[in-house]
């Protein structure tokens, strides 16, 4: 296992968008694979939460435009001396094919789940605090006292409807994070900036520290520039940026 952390940080809608789809996937994924009541309330909650972020009209179009524009990238990478001509073409391959999947998807992406009585009726109680209780749904409740097997089939049917949604995440986030190499940095008392190239839209930037650090890092940026400042994680209710040299690794993800 790393004895390092890794935290990421989105300079670009797009990649926050990623983001926050691949965090509510995780969290499906780890909660729906338990036996257990509250587990399978985390995973609706989770799959609820995809459904919200999904209802912008414009994602399901994004995606596709961003993986049109990562294929034409690294097409255009074919004749590259020292390419791995055999990894690239199954990029690629995956690309397309995961953008004809979406183009094959009807409708807006996770209209199904909206539109779904049952699952409306639980998103609009799950909007008030302690809304989801027995006895103010009392529906959910019989629904959830269904065996394991049951409800978990019935969540990865709702979930089915926007499995190309999850292969495009993965595949691009694996392709943004994947665009760099992690360099050896300084932050002078707590402090760093880096100056980008006018014509490079990064994506992300990602900072690997120790896992024993006290520090946490805040990121701030722009299409020019972006700081990090080195936060101590003492007293926990107003950190403040330390005053030491911190040594970090940096990843900034132009793909």
């Amino acid at each position: 296992m790393s004895d390092l952390i890794t935290f990421e940080y989105p300079l670009h809608e797009r990649s926050r968008t990623l983001l926050r789809l691949e965090h509510c996937l995780r969290q499906y994924d780890y909660h729906v694979s338990i036996d257990n009541l509250w587990a399978t309330r985390a995973a609706m909650t989770a799959m609820l939460d995809i459904s919200s972020i999904l209802a912008r009209a414009d994602i399901k179009s994004e995606l596709i435009k961003e993986m049109e524009r990562q294929s034409v990238v690294l097409g255009k990478m074919r004749q590259t001396q020292g390419i791995d001509t055999e990894m690239l073409e199954d990029v690629l391959l995956n690309l397309n094919t995961n953008i004809a999947s979406m183009h094959n998807l009807g409708g807006q992406l996770g209209k199904k789940i909206r539109d779904h009585e049952f699952l409306k009726t639980i998103l609009q109680r799950s909007s008030l605090p302690g809304g989801d209780c027995d006895f103010d749904l009392p529906l959910y409740f019989n629904w959830l006292e269904q065996s394991y097997e049951q409800r978990r089939n019935q969540l990865d049917s709702w979930m089915a409807s926007i499995l190309p949604l999850r292969q495009s995440v993965d595949l691009l986030l694996m392709l943004i994070r994947g665009s760099a190499v992690a360099r050896n940095e300084v932050a002078e008392n707590g402090f760093f900036q880096k100056t980008l190239e006018g014509n490079v839209t990064v994506q992300m930037v990602r900072i690997f520290m120790s896992k024993n650090t006290q520090l946490f890092p805040e990121v701030s940026g722009g299409k020019h520039r972006f700081n990090i400042r080195f936060m101590e994680t003492e007293p926990l209710e107003h950190p403040q940026q330390t005053s030491n040299r911190v040594d970090f690794k940096l990843t900034t993800c132009v793909m």
